[in-house]
């Protein structure tokens, strides 16, 4: 039943101030356990004293209350479910007193909470809400968090807690990149993980699990977290990428398991501490170790503790999980191998080699009963597949339809093969694959997640048809994948979405056609994504997230290849298209959805076309949309929309040569059209360094700061546009307005105004250097002189030192004496107009590098032509602010061959698209170029002379048509290489 606050301020025990309606009579109940208690403006606001001991089903607000309400807990306070506190609905002052609930927060949380304890337990719905959600450190107080469920910890960076206990039950997603904990303390069977680079600053770290219930504490992939550990107790934890560092470094992990990438961790595996060594045997640690055969990762055995006496004749059907084993046996593994140890112990060696799924229908995490190492054979505890395991479905698992349940953490495999004939279900969790995939014709996968996380490449995707019901993702670092057919990614639950995601790595489409609501390509460490000849459908829109979104980093690289981007959403929402400025081949949007098209950044299309009227597209306001081909379908009375993302500024298209095609109906508002962007040299000259004289302004300029504006002394053009003065940004940038270029940003960036970046990085003169500015010289041939001198980057001692030169002439240099990149961020050097105009030299452009005695020179800024190829058709509306269109119909199209695009990067180094050499006179007209790294950029010799005179030769976009002299015969006037 619903309570809702009315009154102002007052007890939570005072029935006055509830009620069963929003702004109601009061003198309903005190809420119970099953209610739901919601706080809004018609309660009126004030502090809210919680005198009693409170419960609740659910905590929230209605409304926009931002800053209204103040709990103020004079005792403890329960609620099942959720504390909602988003966008400062409530402060907090707990005076100390114990909150229990499923989360606490949903986005944002202040006040005091001071040294209480915050109980995360187990709630009836909304399990996926579990945690602490307060992802700014808005709150002051060291509270203590309890957690007994699975749950996510969304804390502010920085943020500092008392203790954090994971009791039985409890695990955490950990979002924080930096956290201090005074007391971190690990049950057994708990355990917590971070996706990313992470430090956490611990006090004390205690982690003991058992030889029945061991912790697990990592990241899923080739992340690492970093724990800074002062003192630490560590027993039966298996550790994943963690680096411990601090003066409790190195710890020592007595029963623990080494799952890779871990340093400052020292792995044992004498004695548990809760238990003494059998006195019954004596047991040696020398360091020579006999071992035969040599163990590889195809097989082998994690050894423990010497309360299994293993003679020669034994047989080893599961993990021995204690912790030594008797010196001077000789033992059989499972899988036939025979071990020979002398004078020493066998410690962590990894088990791979094959899994075979047996039993039918049942749980991933029962090997018991689920988990054979032969086809048809005994399925045992020890047999539960790791990383270095490939899991094997075939005709002996007898699973028929039965499901498959991934209820594990981790469910996870190197390679996975599904070779059983059988229509079956995968369902649960994530599955991580660490290697390859073959799924069969049949399977039905109903689970959250497929996790490609391998660190090396030469991985194969083999889907069969089936079709995954929410995302796939690609995550390892270095890893590399293949499709060898295509992939299907489409959501099963209304309000969802599939979402092909990639994080990490090189994915090959491989020419395979790609299905799925949404794509997104974001940068945790290098990204390259080959495209292909397919269709990549997007099926998604703005409810369900961006059909397509690449991140702008340089670190991802998009191989557009001839593939097709097409988006097919049929319902009234909007599509964003977010390309990360990179170059695609074809973007097509269609479909019978009427919602709006949103276009980001400034991208390149080999074709850009938009078929199914009416539909209003907008280009992010100052980006450039550079195109080959650009196809508009407006009809009578169905006009094609086009307008910038907001009223002021307008977008431009940019074709770089050649008509545009002929348009019509279309209705355009906020557009320029460009067809020559930049006509500015950029040359290298020799360096010379300037001398100030005396009257020279210093800059009293802190860390990240602009000042001016100051004068220049004379008048510059700068793009057609002439300034008097300028302002200095403390990163090694001047600008003609005061927003100039800022470290960690490349060119072009419409959010900054026409900029010189000298040498822009994260500088900070106020520990260090100078900044000076003088103008030199006569009328009519001053210099402005801007130098920054011996400024050293933030957090480092390395002086940088250049100067900045405009000349009254007409040109822009930049002296370099030294510079350096320390911190590997990236530098930039370069100008900009704005968003779309500008002129870099791509290798300085936030990248690595250092410069000693170097200089560079732009000139001839007046060339910045505009001539216009665009023609918008006689029944085209030029609604407003519109440049560079010609609302006429244009010119027939010419028959000759037009400009070429430019085609990406291929994936050999010697690949060169061509016509085969072996071409017969019986080829096909549908000659298409092939990916062999043999073949030849031009039509062989060897031609035979009798081409049909209807054959046409469609040539790859890149395709330089150069016919030999040799050709024999003639070639009919009819044969037309078209691009």
């Amino acid at each position: 039943m619903a309570r809702y606050w009315i009154g102002g301020s007052g007890n939570w025990s005072d029935t006055a101030h509830w009620s069963t309606s929003s702004g109601g009579s009061g003198g309903a109940a005190v809420p119970i356990t099953s209610d739901t208690v919601y706080f809004n403006n018609a309660g009126l606001g004030g502090t809210v004293t919680v005198d009693i001991p409170a419960i609740c089903n659910y905590l929230s607000h209605s409304g926009n209350i931002s800053g209204q309400y103040i709990f103020n807990l004079q005792a403890n306070i329960r609620v099942n479910e959720l504390i909602s506190t988003y966008l400062y609905y409530f402060d907090w002052d707990t005076n100390n007193y114990d909150i229990t609930c499923g989360c606490f927060g949903s986005g944002l949380v202040t006040g005091d909470l001071g040294t209480s304890n915050i109980y995360i337990v187990p709630s009836v719905d909304n399990w996926y809400q579990h945690g602490f959600n307060a992802q700014y450190l808005y709150y002051t107080g060291t509270p203590n968090l309890y957690v007994s469920t699975s749950s996510t910890l969304y804390t502010a960076n920085n943020a500092h807690f008392g203790i954090i206990e994971f009791l039985t039950g409890g695990s955490a997603y950990m979002s924080s990149d930096t956290i201090i904990i005074d007391n971190l303390i690990c049950n057994a069977g708990t355990g917590f993980g971070r996706s990313e680079d992470a430090t956490f600053n611990i006090g004390i770290f205690t982690s003991i699990g058992s030889d029945e219930s061991h912790i697990v504490i990592g990241t899923g992939f080739s992340s690492v977290l970093t724990l800074n550990v002062a003192s630490a107790n560590v027993s039966h934890t298996d550790f994943r990428h963690i680096t411990i560092i601090g003066v409790a470094s190195p710890i020592t992990d007595a029963g623990g398991i080494d799952n890779g990438g871990n340093t400052g961790i020292i792995f044992t595996y004498g004695p548990s501490p809760s238990k003494s060594p059998s006195s019954s045997y004596s047991l040696s640690k020398s360091p020579s170790l006999s071992v035969s055969p040599s163990p590889s990762s195809a097989w082998g055995i994690k050894v423990a503790e010497a309360d299994y006496d293993v003679k020669s004749t034994s047989s080893i059907h599961k993990w021995i999980d204690t912790e030594e084993l008797r010196v001077n046996d000789t033992f059989t593994t499972t899988d036939g191998k025979v071990v020979t140890v002398k004078n020493s112990i066998i410690t962590n060696i990894k088990v791979g080699g094959n899994r075979y799924w047996v039993g039918g229908t049942g749980n991933w995490s029962d090997a018991a009963h689920h988990w054979a190492l032969t086809s048809n054979g005994l399925p045992s505890d020890g047999n539960m597949p790791t990383k270095d395991c490939d899991v094997i479905i075939d005709i002996n698992s007898g699973i028929n339809t039965g499901t498959i349940t991934l209820d594990s953490f981790p469910n996870e495999c190197r390679n996975i093969y599904c070779v059983s004939g059988d229509s079956y279900t995968i369902d649960g969790g994530t599955l991580d694959i660490y290697g390859s995939a073959l799924f069969e014709v049949g399977v039905t996968v109903t689970n959250d997640l497929i996790k490609y996380v391998a660190t090396d490449i030469g991985h194969t995707i083999t889907n069969s048809g089936v079709v995954f019901p929410r995302n796939v993702n690609f995550e390892g670092k270095g890893g590399g994948w293949t499709l060898q057919d295509s992939l299907t990614i489409t959501s099963d639950t209304p309000g969802s979405y599939g979402s092909l995601q990639i994080y990490n790595g090189t994915f090959d489409a491989n020419d395979f056609n790609i299905t799925c609501d949404n794509v997104d390509i974001t940068v945790t460490d290098n990204i390259e994504v080959y495209m292909g000849s397919g269709t990549w459908q997007l099926t998604g829109n703005y409810g369900n997230r961006y059909p397509w979104y690449c991140d702008k980093e340089k670190s991802i690289v998009i191989h557009g290849e001839t593939s097709t981007i097409k988006l097919t959403d049929a319902t009234s929402n909007i599509k964003q298209f977010v390309g990360g400025g990179k170059t695609y081949y074809k973007l097509w949007l269609t479909g019978a959805g009427t919602g709006d098209y949103y276009i980001y950044d400034s991208n390149t299309f080999n074709e850009f076309k938009c078929d199914t009227p009416p539909h209003e597209l907008f280009f992010q306001n100052l980006t450039r949309t550079t195109v080959t081909t650009f196809t508009l379908a407006g009809t009578a009375g169905n006009l094609m929309k086009l307008n910038s993302d907001n009223i002021t500024d307008q977008f431009i298209l940019h074709k770089d040569s050649g008509i545009s095609q002929s348009h019509d109906y279309l209705d355009i508002s906020n557009s320029t059209t460009l067809s020559t962007i930049d006509t500015v040299d950029r040359s290298s000259i020799t360096y010379v360094w300037t001398t100030l004289t005396g009257g020279a302004t210093t800059l009293a300029i802190g860390d990240d700061q602009v000042q001016g504006p100051f004068s220049l002394g004379f008048t510059f053009s700068f793009y057609g546009t002439n300034y008097t003065q300028f302002y200095v940004n403390s990163n090694g940038s001047i600008g003609f307005d005061n927003n100039p270029l800022d470290y960690d940003v490349s060119i072009p960036d419409s959010s900054y105004g026409p900029t010189i970046a000298g040498l822009v990085q994260d500088y900070n003169p106020s520990v260090g250097g100078t900044v000076k500015y003088e103008v030199q010289g006569t009328t009519g041939d001053h210099v402005l002189i801007v130098e920054y001198s011996k400024v050293p980057e933030y957090k480092t001692t390395n002086k940088n030192s250049f100067q900045i030169k405009v000349f009254e002439t007409g040109k822009i240099e930049v002296h370099t004496l030294n510079s350096f990149d320390d911190d590997g961020n990236g530098v930039t050097q370069g100008i900009q107009k704005n968003g779309y105009i500008y002129n870099i030299d791509s290798n300085r452009n936030l990248e690595t590098f250092s410069l000693v005695n170097d200089a560079v020179r732009w000139s001839n800024f007046s060339s910045s032509a505009t001539t216009s190829i665009w023609y918008a058709g006689d029944n085209s509306l030029d609604t407003t602010n519109n440049d560079g269109w010609i609302f006429t119909s244009g010119p027939s199209p010419s028959l000759s061959p037009s400009k070429s695009p430019s085609l990406s990067p291929s994936k050999s180094p010697s690949l060169s698209p061509s016509l085969s050499p072996s071409v017969t006179p019986s080829n096909s007209p549908s000659l298409s170029p092939s990916k062999s790294p043999s073949l030849s950029p031009s039509l062989s010799p060897s031609l035979s002379s009798s081409l049909s005179p209807s054959l046409s030769l469609s040539l790859s976009p890149s395709l330089s048509v150069s016919l030999s002299e040799s050709l024999s015969g003639s070639l009919s006037p009819s044969l037309s290489p078209s691009a």
